[in-house]
């Protein structure tokens, strides 16, 4: 299983809803987030770390082996490529990620969902706070 992780509310879901799909121990689970194609700076690249350990320390308990994978580039076609590269048989996303319209499906989350070899799950919606604009 490969999960998209970018640190927002529908990302944190997104592993909410990997953990009830992970079945046998023997399991594999890749947390991989994208970063710019120009890379990121030290500081950028130690939050970036940061987010896949708390992501795998949330799945600790699954039993499954879990691995992090920080790849750069364009968010939909770094995340095609692991998925074939990684050989995982279901991806796991937020219907939207960081910057993203609340209006529409993310253009991350269409594409995994059209192009994508393997079926995409996409997030249950987070419940939006009041004070929080749509």
């Amino acid at each position: 299983m490969l999960v998209a992780v970018d640190g927002s509310p529908e990302s944190e879901q997104a592993l909410r809803d990997a953990e009830r799909f992970v079945g046998e121990p023997a399991d594999r689970i890749v947390l991989v987030t994208v970063v710019d194609a120009d890379g990121c700076d030290g500081e950028q690249l130690a939050r970036v770390r940061e987010l896949l350990r708390r992501g795998a320390d949330r799945l600790a308990g699954s039993g499954a082996r879990i691995d992090t994978e920080v790849v750069s580039g364009q968010p939909a076609q770094a995340l095609l490529e692991r998925i074939e590269a990684d050989e995982v048989d279901l991806v796991v996303a937020g219907r939207r990620g960081r910057g993203l319209s609340r209006a529409l499906l993310g253009s991350v989350a269409e594409q995994l969902s059209t192009r994508s070899p393997v079926p995409v799950l996409l997030a249950a919606p987070v419940a939006v706070p009041a004070d929080r604009p749509r």
